[in-house]
């Protein structure tokens, strides 16, 4: 474990019977090694973000700390795939669900979180798909001007503490965005079952970029992967 390695933090939440995912991407910026109560700290302070504007039928179940980047992590330029590397990972235990008890909205309604950086191009952008809202959060398409102020705020001192560009107050971790495309240095495949091509070499020590500012947006977006009966 070294200054620059990168994880990703993934949060699992459970709704309507489903499963949804949302990951978001460290740098380390101290040694030695991070510790499970570093990660835990940082994993409950990115479900605390938005958990007070999300609804009540909604329930954050555990989070998973991946290496992505550093020592013990090999990119294999043959097989399109990373071997290795730390895993950390826990269960919340306290505050689980939303806090909106208004009856929830379909389960592939969202909102998109927009990460941005000082760089230009599609890998240096990143984007989160938020579930859990209920009714009253949208209007007309629209999430609602009191949802988007609370969410602005919650986020706003979330990025005071982990982010980049400037740097955040945290003494662990960075936030910002990974590119698996170049990290691996490759993509689906064209044909059905689209198995993984390679198209470049790969690239993991280029893969982070750092963020200056994440904006929500305003319309409500699908997320259709989340649409009651897909995948079963």
């Amino acid at each position: 474990m070294a200054v620059d390695d990168v994880f990703r933090l993934i949060i699992t939440q459970t709704q309507f019977g489903s499963f949804y995912q949302n990951s978001y991407a460290f740098r380390i910026i101290k040694e030695p090694a991070i510790t499970v109560a570093e990660a835990t700290a940082l994993a409950t302070d990115f479900k605390e973000m938005l958990r007070g504007v999300q609804s009540t039928g909604l329930t954050y179940r555990g989070w998973k700390l991946v290496q992505v980047y550093g020592a013990g992590v090999v990119y294999d330029p043959v097989l399109c795939k990373r071997e290795g590397g730390r895993v950390l990972e826990g269960t919340y235990t306290t505050n689980l669900s939303g806090s909106d008890a208004i009856d929830a909205n379909a389960p592939q309604l969202a909102m998109t979180l927009t990460l941005y950086s000082d760089q230009i191009g599609r890998r240096k952008r990143g984007r989160v798909y938020i579930g859990g809202w209920t009714e009253n959060a949208q209007s007309g398409g629209n999430f609602t001007s009191t949802v988007l102020t609370a969410v602005t705020g919650t986020m706003a001192t979330t990025l005071a503490k982990y982010g980049s560009n400037p740097s955040g107050t945290d003494t662990t971790f960075r936030l910002g965005i990974w590119s698996e495309r170049t990290a691996i240095g490759c993509e689906p495949g064209a044909t059905h079952p689209h198995p993984p091509t390679r198209v470049d070499p790969p690239h993991p020590e280029l893969a982070f970029t750092a963020i200056d500012r994440w904006v929500p947006r305003q319309i409500v977006y699908t997320q259709r992967r989340r649409t009651l009966g897909v995948g079963r």
